[in-house]
C-alpha cells in the first residue's frame, strides 16, 4: 500500500542517515590518522609531482591477463578463457564450444571421466570427491548412472545439515556484539523484492552475449581491483587480503541456463554479474561491517558521494562507481550455512561482484566448501525427485513462490528445465525444454514426449525443424548442420530414412533414397 511504501522509504532514509553519520566519523578518524602523510604531500606544490588518484597497484599477473585479453579483442578475437588452459578463444558454439582446442576439450572430459572410473562409478559412495556439475550433466559418458534420488538426496541433505551446524558453532565463537552489528544490516539492500533488486544489477546491452560480457568486463577489470584494494585499506587491510577470480565459460553457461533458461536460450547473459569477482578476506567482523557501511553510501540513490569516495581515496577519479545490491548472508546464509556478503558493483556501466569473507569462516572448508556448494545447489530443500521438482529459474530462491506450472513457470526435470503447457503433470501441448547439455526443443508435446511439429536446437549449432513422434524425429523434416549442409526429406525413428535431398556447401542438391542415415541406391532386379 502507499502507506507501507512511504514507511519503508522513511525507514530507509533513516537507516542511510545513521550509516552516513558512522561514515563521517570513520572519515574523521581516517583523516586524522593520515595527517602526517598529507603534510608531507604538500611539498608537491614546491616542485614534486602530484600523486595520482590510485594508491593501489594491480598485480603483474592481472595486468598481463588484461593486456592479453585486450590484444585478442583488438585482433578481432574474443576474451573468453579456455575452460582448461585459460587461452583466449572465440568458440561460443559448435563442437569446440568453451575450449580453445580439441585437445583441451578431450583433456577436460577425460579428467572428469577418469575421476568417475577411479571410484568405479560409485557416485553415491564417493560424491564428495566428484564435480557436481559434471556428474549431473555427463555421468553417462563414463557409463555411470545417477543413484536413486531418495538415497542421493538424503546423503547431500545430511551433509548440508552438518555444514550448517558447523558454521553455526563457528559463529557462536565470534564476538556477539560484532555479529549483531553485521546482522543489523538488511539481508538484502536496497530494500525491495528480491526479483526487483536483482534487476538493478542487469548488465548493459553491450554485454548481452557471453562473448560481449567477457569483453566488456575485462576492459575495466583493473578498476575493480583498485576499488577493492582501496576498500580493504580503508578498514585496515591490505592487497594481500584480495583474490581475483574469473568464471570459466562452462560454469557461467550452466548457471545462466539453470537460473535464466529463457534468456540464455536467446544468448542473453546480462544476468551474469559474477563473471569477474574480487574476494576481500577480512580478519574481523568489524572490518566487514565497516566495509558494508561504506558501500551502502555508494548506492544508486545516494545524493552525496564525496564522503565515501574520500574515505576510499577515490575522490579525484572520473570513474563512476555505483553499488547496486548487497546480499548479507550473515542474516540469510547460503544453502550449506556459509555466511558472507555479496556485493554487486557497477563500474562505468558494467557490473562486477565483490565478496566479503571472514578469514576464520572461510578457512574452515576452503576449496572443499566451494565444491560442496555445487552439490547443495543441485539438491535444494523441497526437492522430491530428479524429475518432479518445481522451482523458479533462480536456484537461490530469489524468485516468487512457484505457481501451478500450467503455463509460463519453469519446471526443473531430470536433464533440464521446461516451460509450457502441461496435462496431468506431464509436458503436453506447446512448450520449450532447456536441456542441461545446452540443447533446446521448442514445439509440441504429448504425454511427456516430443510429438508433433517442433524445432530442436543442438548446442553444436545443428538444427532440426519438422515432425516428431514418440520423442524422435519422425516424418517430414529438415536437418541443418553447423557447417551449412542440410538434408530435407523423410525421417524415421530419429534417422534419415526414405526419400530426401542433401544440399552441399556449394549449393548442389543430391536427391536419393536413405536407409537408417545412409544413402542407398535402388538396383532393379
Amino acid at each position: 500500500s502507499p502507506c507501507v511504501q512511504s514507511l519503508r522509504k522513511g525507514l530507509f532514509a533513516l537507516l542511510i542517515c545513521t550509516r552516513w553519520q558512522a561514515l563521517a566519523h570513520m572519515g574523521a578518524k581516517s583523516s586524522s590518522a593520515q595527517a602526517p602523510a598529507q603534510s608531507a604531500g604538500q611539498s608537491s606544490a614546491q616542485g614534486e609531482e602530484e600523486p595520482g588518484p590510485y594508491q593501489v597497484e594491480t598485480p603483474e599477473q592481472l595486468q598481463k591477463y588484461v593486456e592479453g585479453a585486450i590484444a585478442a579483442l583488438e585482433a578481432d578475437g574474443a576474451a573468453i578463457p579456455c575452460e582448461v588452459s585459460g587461452v583466449f578463444h572465440d568458440n561460443c558454439r559448435g563442437h569446440l564450444r568453451d575450449f580453445s582446442s580439441a585437445k583441451h576439450k578431450r583433456d577436460w572430459y577425460d579428467k572428469h571421466i577418469q575421476s568417475l572410473k577411479e571410484v568405479s562409478s560409485d557416485i553415491l559412495g564417493n560424491w564428495q570427491k566428484l564435480d557436481a556439475d559434471f556428474v549431473m550433466l555427463h555421468a553417462g559418458l563414463a557409463g555411470a548412472a545417477l543413484p536413486p534420488f531418495q538415497l542421493m538426496g538424503a546423503k547431500v541433505q545430511a551433509k548440508m545439515r552438518e555444514e550448517r551446524a558447523m558454521y553455526k558453532r563457528a559463529l557462536d565463537q565470534l564476538p556477539r556484539s560484532d555479529l549483531e552489528a553485521i546482522r543489523a544490516f538488511d539481508a538484502l539492500w536496497p530494500p525491495g523484492l528480491p526479483d526487483d533488486v536483482k534487476e538493478l544489477t542487469i548488465q548493459p546491452e553491450e554485454a548481452t552475449t557471453m562473448r560481449l560480457n567477457y569483453a566488456t568486463g575485462v576492459r575495466t577489470l583493473e578498476l575493480l581491483y583498485v576499488f577493492s584494494g582501496h576498500l580493504a585499506e580503508a578498514v585496515g587491510l591490505g592487497t594481500r587480503n584480495l583474490e581475483v577470480s574469473i568464471k570459466r565459460p562452462i560454469r557461467m553457461r550452466n548457471k545462466a541456463v539453470f537460473r535464466y533458461p529463457q534468456e540464455s536460450a536467446r544468448n542473453d547473459f546480462r544476468h551474469s554479474t559474477d563473471v569477474y569477482r574480487v574476494s576481500i578476506v577480512a580478519e574481523s567482523l568489524q572490518q566487514i561491517a565497516k566495509m558494508m557501511s561504506i558501500l551502502e553510501c555508494l548506492g544508486r540513490e545516494t545524493f552525496e558521494r564525496s564522503k565515501p569516495l574520500e574515505i576510499l581515496k577515490l575522490s579525484h577519479t572520473r570513474e563512476h562507481f555505483v553499488v547496486e545490491r548487497i546480499k548479507n548472508r550473515f542474516v540469510e546464509p547460503a544453502a550449506g550455512g556459509y555466511p558472507d556478503v555479496l556485493v554487486n558493483l557497477r563500474i562505468n556501466g558494467y557490473v562486477y561482484e565483490i565478496q566479503l569473507h571472514h578469514r576464520g569462516l572461510l578457512e574452515l572448508r576452503g576449496d572443499a566448501g566451494r565444491a560442496l556448494a555445487k552439490w547443495f545447489e543441485h539438491f535444494p530443500a523441497g526437492r522430491e525427485g530428479y524429475g518432479n521438482f518445481v522451482a523458479h529459474a533462480n536456484a537461490q530462491g530469489e524468485g516468487n513462490a512457484a505457481g501451478d506450472n500450467q503455463t509460463g513457470e519453469v519446471k526443473r526435470l531430470a536433464g533440464g528445465r521446461y516451460t509450457g503447457e502441461e496435462k496431468d503433470g506431464e509436458r503436453h501441448g506447446q512448450g520449450t525444454f532447456y536441456y542441461n547439455s545446452g540443447d533446446r526443443y521448442e514445439g509440441q508435446w504429448q504425454s511427456g514426449k516430443k510429438h508433433g511439429m517442433g524445432t530442436y536446437h543442438y548446442n553444436s549449432g545443428d538444427r532440426y525443424v519438422g515432425s516428431f513422434q514418440d520423442d524422435r524425429m519422425h516424418g517430414k523434416g529438415k536437418f541443418v548442420n553447423s557447417g551449412g549442409e542440410s538434408y530435407e526429406g523423410e525421417f524415421r525413428e530419429g534417422m534419415r530414412h526414405g526419400e530426401g535431398r542433401w544440399w552441399t556447401l556449394n549449393g548442389n542438391a543430391e536427391e536419393g533414397t536413405w536407409w537408417r542415415n545412409k544413402r542407398v541406391e535402388i538396383i532393379g532386379v
